[in-house]
């Protein structure tokens, strides 16, 4: 997705107060939507792309940049979410969790480094935990920005509306797209089947992932629908190779019980139905 921003003809800067921001922070970009929750209606949406980097220091300083610049994140919202974007993720049942022993768990995934932090999100449906790390300084850049701030991984949206997407269906798949991993949830009727995140170097890879996953699982091809999210596109050859081995592919629309009026025709709908979807 190239930098861009829309507003909606019917966006009031004084009304804000009855507005919903949700932000949403990858690696290489970050993106923010405005829905006016009294009309239920996004009414704006922008996306920046920056150079990745491993410097924590200088990916903090673009984010503050970004935040500086734009005017309209210095104003008063109804609520601010933000959703963040890694690989490092794990899922917890409620019953184990213990916000004494968080470190324990997450480290039996992944590796926690001293410049991040913990967070996590109930997953009140499932009766599981989602936890997840970002660097401390991200959390408090966001926190002085935006003192009424919630916390979300990327994976905790996915899973939350796919296992809802999937209440009267035998099985639904989500498959969310990012520039060098992908997040995918397997759902069967109001249930989480399957989470994980993959790595991948190539769009064959890709593919190879979400057959292994059809055929461990038993899932019949022709009667599953895979949804799409994030950096993928109907001209994309990662769409083209996947349409050779499934049956029924979509692009994801707002995940969210919710009727969303989205009029953005510049903006491919599954690019921001994650953020759309946060309740």
């Amino acid at each position: 997705m190239k930098d861009s921003a829309y507003f909606s003809d019917t966006f009031d800067v004084l009304k804000t107060n009855t507005y919903k921001l949700t932000l949403g922070l990858r690696p290489n970009s970050i993106t923010y939507t405005i829905v006016d929750t009294v009309r239920n209606k996004c009414i704006a949406i922008k996306h920046f792309n920056f150079k990745e980097t491993d410097n924590i220091d200088e990916y903090v300083k673009i984010i503050a940049d970004f935040f500086e610049e734009d005017s309209f994140l210095s104003k008063h919202y109804k609520r601010i979410n933000f959703v963040y974007a890694s690989p490092k993720s794990t899922l917890i049942p409620a019953a184990y969790f213990n916000k004494n022993t968080l470190k324990e768990y997450f480290t039996l995934n992944h590796n926690l480094h001293d410049y991040e932090e913990l967070h996590f999100n109930k997953l009140v449906n499932l009766e599981m935990v989602n936890l997840f790390s970002i660097p401390a300084a991200i959390t408090t850049l966001m926190v002085n920005k935006f003192p009424e701030l919630r916390f979300y991984h990327q994976s905790s949206t996915l899973i939350d509306s796919f296992v809802r997407k999937s209440i009267d269906r035998k099985y639904v798949i989500g498959l969310f797209i990012c520039s060098e991993y992908l997040h995918i949830t397997v759902a069967k009727q109001g249930k989480l089947e399957l989470y994980n995140h993959l790595d991948y170097s190539q769009e064959e890879d890709i593919v190879y992932h979400v057959m292994n996953i059809y055929k461990h699982l038993n899932i019949p091809n022709r009667e599953t629908n895979l949804y799409l999210l994030g950096e993928v596109s109907k001209d994309s050859s990662t769409y083209r190779l996947l349409s050779d081995y499934v049956s029924n592919i979509w692009f994801a629309k707002t995940l969210s019980e919710r009727k969303m009026i989205y009029n953005f025709k510049e903006v491919p709908e599954h690019v921001v139905a994650n953020l759309l979807g946060v309740k």
